[in-house]
């Protein structure tokens, strides 16, 4: 409720500023004979209904789209892998390479094909192409990314687009591995091609039991690329994973066989960070604000 209350005044007060805010974009614009790799597949939802993201890299305009299918039939992430869609797969491509001429994108990333048109669309395996994204798609210096994100607007003050964060980062080791049992999240301390630190974290979901087992597992198997949403907390660059590549190829921990009962290494216990702690605790501070109000704070 704060987030969504200061969103609302800072947009008011920022709404004059051309561009800010994301104005002016074509609703709807048709993307003729577009080559597309997909980073993975993302699955939300509740009991009733699962919604695959399927998160798809735009080389030629350096930007992440999102095509979104909801399924209201299905209870895990890994049922929905051989779901058809756009006359393959889930799985296929979510792990493939997208060719199509009936592709339209709107001004939120997000993606459509007609469907008189699917004839037009083709799906092949990614192979390499994650090695060959071009700058900012692929970060091989999480450094240098950090340092060209000053001087943006807020997040709030932002347009509201699709996987803006979605990233592929190049990896040259990944030190530990760990599952914090109370938090039900899996951690990684892995390094970029340039030697930076950064944490990977996942959290567990229902919806996709099998997918911590499946990322511990690729992180254990020489991982080169990680796609995921990049960004910068506690001082710290973070990366929750979408999908992992291997010598042996795509892993999408969303997708994966499991029901999580395999064993998992435990985290090693980190001390937290007194700045990060502060803040996140002047966070839940204001939060309270937001829901009593200024008349009977409860804080």
């Amino acid at each position: 409720v704060a987030a969504l209350l200061t969103e609302v005044h800072a947009r008011r007060l920022a709404s004059d500023v051309p561009g800010a805010l994301g104005t002016g974009e074509a609703a709807d614009t048709p993307l003729r004979r577009v080559r597309l790799t997909a980073l993975g597949c993302r699955v939300r939802g509740t009991a009733e209904a699962l919604v695959a993201e399927v998160h798809l890299a735009h080389p030629g305009a350096g930007t992440v789209l999102v095509l979104r299918k909801q399924w209201d039939d299905a209870t895990t992430g890994h049922a929905l892998t051989g779901r058809r869609l756009l006359s393959t797969t889930l799985g296929a491509l979510a792990t493939g390479s997208l060719v199509s001429e009936s592709v339209r994108r709107t001004a939120a990333r997000t993606l459509t094909i007609s469907r008189g048109r699917l004839g037009a669309t083709a799906v092949t395996p990614v192979g390499g192409s994650w090695t060959r994204l071009p700058a900012p798609l692929l970060v091989e210096d999480l450094a240098a990314l950090a340092a060209s994100w000053e001087g943006r607007p807020p997040r709030l003050l932002r347009p509201r687009v699709a996987a803006e964060a979605v990233r592929v980062v190049a990896l040259s080791e990944v030190e530990d591995i760990g599952y914090d049992p109370g938090e039900q999240r899996l951690e990684a301390v892995v390094r970029d091609a340039a030697g930076n630190r950064a944490l990977l974290s996942s959290e567990y979901r229902p919806q996709c039991p099998g997918a911590l087992d499946a990322l511990a597992d690729a992180l254990g198997r020489g991982p080169t690329h990680v796609s995921g949403e990049v960004v910068r907390e506690g001082g710290r660059m973070r990366i929750d994973p979408i999908a992992v590549l291997t010598p042996a190829g795509v892993t999408v921990p969303d997708l994966a066989p499991g029901d999580g009962a395999d064993g998992l290494g435990l985290m090693a216990e980190r001390t937290p960070d007194p700045l990060t702690a502060a803040l996140d605790e002047a966070v839940a501070a204001l939060a309270a604000l937001a829901h009593g109000g200024l008349r009977r704070p409860s804080v």
